[in-house]
């Protein structure tokens, strides 16, 4: 009874040294710095969802003919609609109006949110150059993505579609990994 007494104080007070920390980072840095590092995080995250539906619209890719790509875009969502509420709590806006917005109530939003907004504006802070190098990566591929002509996807769609037709005729064919 002692040894899960002491571990659930240890457990206590490691929480409060993490959360100490945790400010004492927080602080350290400028609200200006932090805010820069949470849009920076959101830009990249947005980029991210776009490249993936970017990768969508030419019909020839493996990404857009995968059943595996939708569990990615649902997260993928999560993470955005997470940094994007990062955002808007660091820059002061509330739970009421954040629920307000959402249409629901404002227990519900912070139900749902609040515990994920820390761990992603720390998450901003921690990983700034993976986020700047992921935003310029992301914007060069959508370059390169918006450069593909409409006669290229609607080509692409044509010969997708005689893939697909012969693909109906394989039992089971979306259970390989090959897909």
């Amino acid at each position: 009874m002692t040894s899960a007494w002491s571990q659930r104080g240890f457990r206590e007070v490691s929480k409060k040294l993490t959360s100490l920390r945790h400010s004492a980072a927080m602080n350290a840095t400028s609200y200006e710095e932090r805010m820069r590092n949470l849009l920076v995080a959101r830009s990249a995250a947005a980029l991210a969802l776009a490249s993936t539906f970017g990768s969508l619209a030419e019909p020839t890719t493996e990404a857009a003919n995968s059943p595996r790509l939708w569990p990615s875009i649902r997260g993928e969502i999560a993470s955005l609609e997470r940094l994007n509420c990062a955002v808007h709590r660091q820059g002061g806006v509330s739970w009421d109006a954040l629920a307000s917005f959402y249409g629901v109530s404002k227990q519900s939003v912070h139900r749902r949110l609040a515990k994920d907004v820390d761990s992603y504006i720390e998450y901003a802070q921690r990983y700034i150059e993976l986020h700047e190098a992921d935003v310029h990566s992301r914007t060069r591929y959508l370059h390169v993505a918006a450069n593909i002509s409409a006669d290229q996807v609607l080509a692409g769609a044509e010969k997708q579609s005689r893939v697909w037709s012969q693909r109906r005729r394989v039992p089971n064919w979306w259970w390989r990994d090959d897909s």
